[in-house]
């Protein structure tokens, strides 16, 4: 009810007239989940991170890994995630990540906003997980619109909902390949082998994902929120440390830790 009574100049209730406008993307993303983990990266902020099934089983995400014994766990009481569902995972992560990193830009430098606004274009090769971007509403699943009503919240927060458009996209899996080799761990099972196996990834520096992300992602699998437990998890969302970006001989180093995420 409070965002009815707030100032029509409000972000939320209005957005730069170049944002509505047809635009090439200012950044492009790449995902992809599997049953194995899932990771993304991006050129154009340059960055890749990848989780395993022991960082999903972490947080409380179930899956059962059956495309590898060698990253296969007891099966959960729970029923394993749908691979819509960690599609979607994959996704949510990387806006995540994009929008948190450009909004310490645009902090650091206003002027760093280029003229109609930032406009992320999504890539993933699952059609479902692409779809419910602007079409979950619409879905029975109550699983689907609880993870949606998330992406929205953040969405709809005063930065991206001023400067931020985004446009998911299907691409081929044929074409995803590079991301695939982020998720699928029996293809690339260490960072090394991703690297050398993608002139795409070779460059980028990596990241870890907090765990506070990945585990407000888990909690909607089962569980019906509160109006407080999303005000609660948008505070964290936007207030978190954002993860340092590994380069050189630091990247390395980073290289060597089987988990990616952190408190």
């Amino acid at each position: 009810m409070s965002l009815f009574l707030s100032d029509e100049s409000d972000p939320r209730w209005s957005r730069l007239i170049g944002l509505i406008m047809p635009r090439d993307p200012t950044h492009i993303s790449r995902s992809d989940a599997s049953m194995n983990g899932m990771g993304a990266w991006s050129a154009d902020l340059p960055h890749m991170w990848r989780l395993s099934i022991a960082d999903l089983k972490a947080c409380a995400i179930p899956t059962h890994g059956r495309h590898n014994q060698q990253y296969h766990e007891p099966k959960a009481e729970q029923a394993p995630a749908h691979i819509n569902i960690l599609e979607f995972f994959g996704i949510f992560i990387e806006l995540w990540l994009l929008i948190r990193s450009l909004k310490a830009l645009y902090d650091a430098d206003p002027t760093s906003v280029p003229p109609g606004g930032f406009r992320i274009l999504a890539l993933a090769d699952n059609t479902s997980a692409l779809s419910w971007l602007q079409y979950a509403t619409r879905t029975k699943r109550p699983v689907v619109r609880r993870l949606a009503r998330l992406l929205t919240a953040f969405l709809s927060s005063p930065f991206p909902a001023a400067f931020v458009r985004v446009q998911g996209k299907h691409l081929p899996g044929l074409e995803n390949t590079a991301a695939d080799l982020l998720s699928r761990f029996e293809l690339a099972p260490s960072w090394e082998s991703a690297m050398q196996q993608s002139p795409h990834l070779l460059p980028l520096p990596t990241c870890q994902v907090p765990r506070v992300v990945l585990s407000s992602l888990a909690y909607l699998i089962s569980n019906e929120p509160t109006e407080e437990w999303f005000e609660t998890k948008m505070t964290k969302l936007w207030t978190i440390e954002l993860p340092p970006f590994a380069h050189g001989s630091s990247r390395l180093r980073v290289l060597r830790h089987h988990s990616t995420t952190h408190d």
